[in-house]
């Protein structure tokens, strides 16, 4: 989608427009497709004495976990488990087997480019093993509580670490939760939801239970979003996540823009400075 109907713009534009506001008010987009919690933290604690935020607005995922299960996996820790460098690139270099003919075709045909990915994401989904992290990009939203906490802890461990930084700093911070889109409906994500192996009917939600104990144990300044994403999805015929991907569709990025405007006005008044 177009970065310029994604909420952040939208919650910039809005911004931009309110009465007591900076004259140019500005959202800086430090998200990072495929990033985790930890790989968030690291960017941030880079990117905080750079930019001097205001508010810092963390939008947290249970896809998350998984990303920081694989990046962790190789990254340098210090003695509390936190990252502090990432660990060595992997190395993807074609092997002298895989010949030059077919390496010559994948980078000269974008019908051969297609091909490949289309029957690499089938292989992918045939692989998938449910609550397996190695294979399954939603383990830290299905099978046990105990196994979704368990896979939580070292994201949110990276959550807490940014916020009391941010916080001592004396910037405000605030955790927003995104749910997954079978979460939030049963005719939502159609054709993604059958890929990945999930039926169209409720799901109980402990990734998110997690995250809301979290928030009141760290006393941090939290925005769950399922209950209003659920309210958009039944009141629109339009979805507000797409068919195929589990990404929001521009309905549901104007339904989150709605949901946090208030709450980012108010940190960044000059009324409240």
């Amino acid at each position: 989608m177009m970065l310029d109907v994604t909420f952040i713009k939208e919650m910039e534009r809005r911004l931009r427009k309110r009465k007591g506001m900076h004259k140019r008010t500005r959202v800086f987009n430090a998200g990072m497709s495929g990033y985790g919690a930890a790989q968030s933290y690291l960017l941030g604690r880079r990117l905080i004495d750079l930019l001097l935020p205001e508010v810092v607005v963390f939008v947290y995922t249970s896809l998350m976990p998984v990303a920081d299960d694989r990046f962790l996996a190789s990254a340098e820790l210090d003695p509390t488990g936190l990252a502090i460098n990432a660990g060595p690139q992997s190395d993807h270099r074609r092997s002298k087997s895989d010949g030059q003919d077919l390496s010559s075709i994948f980078d000269h045909s974008l019908l051969a480019k297609v091909l490949k990915i289309h029957f690499d994401a089938q292989a992918a989904r045939e692989a998938v093993i449910p609550g397996d992290p190695a294979t399954d990009l939603f383990a830290a939203a299905r099978g046990s509580r105990e196994v979704v906490v368990d896979m939580h802890r070292r994201s949110l461990q990276h959550v807490a670490a940014l916020a009391e930084m941010v916080e001592k700093l004396g910037v405000r911070f605030i955790l927003v939760h995104i749910p997954l889109p079978h979460q939030v409906a049963v005719d939502e994500w159609v054709h993604g939801r059958a890929a990945n192996g999930f039926e169209a009917r409720d799901y109980a939600t402990p990734d998110i239970e997690v995250v809301e104990e979290f928030c009141a144990q760290q006393g941090l300044d939290c925005i769950m979003t399922r209950s209003m994403l659920s309210e958009t999805a039944e009141r629109n015929s339009s979805p507000v996540y797409y068919r195929y991907d589990y990404t929001l569709t521009e309905i549901g990025h104007h339904a989150v823009a709605d949901h946090l405007i208030d709450t980012l006005a108010a940190a960044l008044s000059e009324e409240a400075r």
